[in-house]
């Protein structure tokens, strides 16, 4: 729905660009979560087709996946459970959560011209989590 009204606003020449903020799971699988990592990987697959559909009426599409990143939400999360920063920690190739500010300017560079070639594309950003 959301995708369907920023669409709809291009026509009016609001929006040049539709960034869909996902999550690694399309990539990095948890176990027993079978289902919740096959919607991922589905979202990643609206975002290419939209990108294909969209893309004579210059609009880019693309998603940024993202892993943990230090949000008020984990924050509260990691108040309430402590002992899971020490595993969460342990996943993270980088030894840190990302910050909310590492998301924000890769939005602002696919928003740019700099990414004005990039289209269809899941963008990772995660510390390379995914690489182990």
């Amino acid at each position: 729905m959301l995708l369907s009204k920023l669409l709809v606003q291009k026509e009016l020449q609001i929006f040049p660009c539709f960034i869909h903020i996902q999550n690694n799971n399309c990539y990095k699988q948890i176990n027993k979560q079978t289902a919740y990592c096959a919607s991922k990987g589905g979202s990643i697959a609206l975002t290419r087709a939209a990108a294909l559909e969209y893309t004579k009426a210059e609009i880019r599409i693309n998603a940024i996946c993202p892993a943990i990143i230090r949000t008020p939400m984990v924050e509260h999360i990691l108040k309430a459970k402590p002992e899971i920063e020490k595993q969460m920690m342990a996943m993270m190739s980088m030894g840190r959560m990302g910050r909310p500010e590492e998301i924000a300017e890769t939005v602002v560079w696919l928003c740019s011209g700099a990414a004005s070639y990039v289209t269809g594309q899941a963008i990772v950003v995660d510390g390379g989590l995914t690489t182990q």
